[in-house]
């Protein structure tokens, strides 16, 4: 089955202020091989108890249109501004984020100070 890995280099998310179908709207991307950026996902998380839409797929795989829980957005976040280095998996009908290295059993987080 065809998929890509994307290394994620950035993102940005904005809350919903108005009567939206999606609480949160963050989007994810990649640094081309020309030092530009390119928009590689939006993850629209969907306010808990609602149903949610079908994800989509770009033909070529290089971007996705996701959808998930609006309680599964901390998590999310958590991983972005925790974990490094980080990609994006999209398999149909499947999105993942990822480390993209191994990391030793027990290592846990480096604490500072």
């Amino acid at each position: 089955m065809a998929h890509t890995i994307q290394a994620v280099s950035k993102y940005a998310y904005s809350n919903t202020l108005s009567n939206n179908d999606y609480a949160v709207k963050l989007s994810l991307w990649k640094l081309n091989e020309n030092k530009s950026d390119a928009k590689i996902a939006d993850i629209n998380f969907v306010y808990d108890g609602q149903p949610l839409p079908a994800n989509s797929f770009q033909a070529d795989l290089k971007y996705a249109k996701l959808f998930m829980p609006e309680k599964t957005f901390a998590r999310i976040i958590d991983q972005l501004r925790n974990e490094k280095p980080l990609c994006l998996v999209i398999n149909p009908p499947f999105a993942f984020l990822s480390t993209d290295t191994l990391e030793p059993v027990g290592d846990g987080e480096l604490q500072q100070g």
